[in-house]
């Protein structure tokens, strides 16, 4: 679909800024062929009329303990293991101290769902709560001490403008529409995104401290309030910028996005990058595999996409070998994981492996988790994981 709307589209509308930023990164580095003009706005947030905290403060008092709040659906960029694994390790620590998780369960984390369910604290220190209304929901924030957003990536985060609204302070990972969303939080922290130890600090460091991180405005625009922004962007033409191509193409097709494909074998400075575990293995819902999630950057000075020539050749996947528990290969090459549309230079994406639970079940130990150029090289650096 976003490849369409590139093709017949003359302007975007993005519902951050940060988004509009990647936006426009993107543009440049496939070399888009013609003007795109980039606009932005703010999501609305209406809240019922009522009290609301005077001051950023945390909720808990006397024998209370502190509540940490999470509200979003379980998904696997939304960071749920991260708090997950934080909060056992502050337990141990011996901190007494409760999450709190509003969502419903979404795609890909059953298991998820049920390591929360099955855990030793669910419904003492760790609770879900999978079905709540906005009534539901005042209650939690208001109860709260502070609210935690640990997705990996995001477009918006509106749960971190109504913990402002309830007065609440943020714990959020650093991610650029976090800092930019950030503002309308009562105050906010943040630490590095995906680390559970960074969490975990963050989590001793507000419970330490009196006083809040960072003191932002509270104030956010109601539904009504954003309506006139996004028309002021699209009516008013107010947008945000306009990108340019450097080497304009004015009649090039509406097929020509600029450059989305491998057209040749990649040279060894042209496959720089760095591979980072995030988090696996752990069962997909059916039960068939094990998914193993890592992120890509693209540190060369040229944009990989899994498009490429008629013949299937010269595309850049991630794939992986997989390893006996000797380290010796007993299948080398396995299902490949397409890029979604382009990688471009410095970007950053995080992708999926899934192994079979029939290979594991064959004697596979490990696996060696690497990119690969089809019909070049692989690239060399593999990341290795237990299963």
């Amino acid at each position: 679909w976003f490849q369409t709307a590139l093709a017949y589209s003359t302007g975007f509308v993005c519902i951050s800024r940060a988004v509009a930023d990647e936006l426009l990164d993107l543009l440049a580095g496939i070399r888009f062929p013609r003007p795109m003009k980039v606009g932005y706005w703010q999501l609305g947030a209406d809240f019922a009329k009522g009290p609301t905290a005077s001051k950023p403060a945390r909720a808990s008092t006397g024998a209370m303990r502190p509540r940490f709040l999470m509200v979003g659906t379980l998904e696997p960029r939304k960071g749920h293991r991260v708090a997950l694994d934080a909060f056992e390790a502050l337990w141990a620590d011996g901190f007494d101290i409760e999450l709190i998780i509003a969502g419903k369960t979404g795609w890909g984390t059953a298991y998820l769902d049920d390591r929360i369910r099955r855990h030793a604290e669910f419904g003492k220190r760790l609770h879900l709560h999978s079905q709540v209304d906005d009534s539901d929901l005042a209650t939690l924030y208001t109860g709260c001490d502070a609210l935690i957003a640990a997705s990996f990536a995001e477009g918006f985060g509106l749960p971190i403008v109504e913990a402002g609204h309830f007065g609440k302070p943020v714990i959020a990972s650093d991610i650029p529409v976090f800092r930019e969303v950030g503002k309308g939080a009562a105050a906010a922290s943040f630490f590095e995104a995906g680390s559970a130890a960074a969490l975990g600090a963050a989590v001793k460091d507000f419970l330490n401290s009196t006083a809040t991180a960072k003191t932002g405005d509270a104030s956010w625009p109601t539904w009504s309030e954003s309506a006139t922004q996004l028309e002021d962007v699209v009516v008013g033409q107010k947008w945000y910028k306009l990108y340019e191509p450097k080497d304009p193409r004015p009649l090039a097709l509406r097929t020509d996005l600029g450059t989305t494909r491998v057209m040749a074998p990649l040279e060894e400075e042209q496959r720089a990058h760095r591979l980072e575990f995030v988090e696996g293995p752990y069962a997909t819902d059916d039960g068939a595999a094990l998914k193993i999630v890592v992120n890509v950057t693209n540190l060369s000075d040229t944009v990989w996409s899994s498009l490429c020539a008629a013949d299937g050749q010269l595309g850049v996947t991630l794939s992986y070998h997989a390893l006996d528990a000797a380290g010796q290969s007993i299948q080398y090459n396995n299902a490949r994981t397409n890029i979604p549309f382009v990688l471009v230079p410095g970007d950053t994406i995080y992708l999926a492996v899934n192994v079979p639970m029939s290979l594991k079940n064959s004697g596979a130990e490990f696996v060696e988790i690497e990119l690969v150029q089809e019909g070049n090289c692989w690239f060399g650096n593999p990341l290795r994981v237990a299963l």
